[in-house]
Formats: structure tokens, sequence, C-alpha cells
């Protein structure tokens, strides 16, 4: 079985990765491999590379969940391109989670606060000092992404005050609705719980 995550920045993509990454047995997760050339570990213009990658997560010896977040809307990974990568990207996966923050003010100021600290994914104090509306139009635009994807796939958003309602009913259902197969749904309550929200 392979998993893909798909989001925007600071819309819960590692927190729900991490969930179903650790509650699955046999799992192998890769952390959002479709980035701009210079990072760590990418796949996105590289044919050779995407399917030296594709060929790990069809492994059927194992379970692989894989997380990305549209991250650059520059000149090669413009609206329509991004669209377009994904769309023929997303189609060797067996499951899709599109997830999705619909306050976009509390997810721009997430975002200017983990660009300002370049601290991504540890606690944080929210600094209300700084700009944050400029971000605003850009993340709109990355939305817009997910929600087109998802309903090209026809696959339902999972929106982040969901992620983090403390609502149990919710969890066990969004692992039975995918068919995601869990050994401790108590693990993923806790992961969800919204004492570990980043900001504090």
């Amino acid at each position: 079985m392979n998993i893909h995550i798909l989001g925007t920045p600071r819309s819960g993509t590692t927190c729900l990765f991490e969930t179903i990454r650790d509650c699955l047995n046999y799992s192998m997760g890769i952390f959002e491999p479709v980035k701009k050339s210079g990072a760590g570990y990418s796949i996105l213009t590289q044919d050779q590379k995407i399917q030296q990658h594709l060929h790990i997560i069809s492994n059927p010896h194992f379970n692989v969940v894989e997380k990305n977040v549209i991250v650059s809307l520059d000149a090669y990974f413009s609206f329509g391109g991004a669209l377009n990568f994904f769309k023929n990207y997303l189609k060797n996966f067996d499951k899709l989670l599109f997830v999705y923050r619909d306050n976009i003010e509390e997810q721009a100021k997430s975002l200017v606060n983990s660009m300002e600290s370049e601290n991504w994914h540890f606690p944080y104090k929210e600094n209300k000092n700084l700009e944050y509306k400029h971000l605003i139009p850009l993340l709109e635009e990355k939305n817009k992404i997910v929600t087109n994807l998802a309903s090209y796939f026809n696959s339902p958003l999972i929106f982040y005050k969901d992620l983090y309602s403390n609502n149990k009913s919710y969890i066990e259902g969004m692992f039975n609705f995918y068919q995601i197969p869990t050994n401790s749904l108590l693990l993923a309550y806790d992961k969800l719980n919204s004492k570990n929200r980043l900001k504090k």
C-alpha cells in the first residue's frame, strides 16, 4: 500500500503524515521529495529520479507513506504546472489524502512565524509583531491547487480544524474511510490531540 498526503504549508500535513506512518505496520515514511532543485532529496525536475522514486513507492512488500506540500509557484512550478505535475504523479498512489486549512489568516500567521524563526516542526509562541497579510494571496493560490486536485481525484478534503478537534469518532472514521489499517487508534488519538499543535 502506498499513501500520499498533500496540502499547503501549515495545514497539518506533517502531523497527519507522522500519525499514519507510525500507526501502520512495516511502513516507510518519505518526507517531501517534491521540492525545488537543491533540496536534500528532490525528484521534481529529474525524470530519472522520478522513475527511481516511483519504483520505491510501488514496492508491494511494505507500506509507504509520503507527504508533500505545495511550496513554490515559480517559473517552473506555475499554477498549471503544479496541477499537471501532481495529476500525473498522484496516479501512482493507492490512497490520496488532501489536507486543507480554511482559516487562511491563521495559516498565514503560522507560516510567517515559521519562516522568520526557521522553526517548522517544534512548538513555538506566536510573534504578533510579524506582518503576514502579504502571504494570504500566495496561500490562496496554493490552496486552489489542493482543492482542484481533490476535485480531480474525487477525494474529500481533510480539514485542519477536524484533525485537531479531539474528536475520536472523526479520526476513527478517517482511517476507516481511507481503509488504512492501524495497530493503534490510541496512538492516532494521542498524536492528533490538540495539545500537540505547534502554536503554544
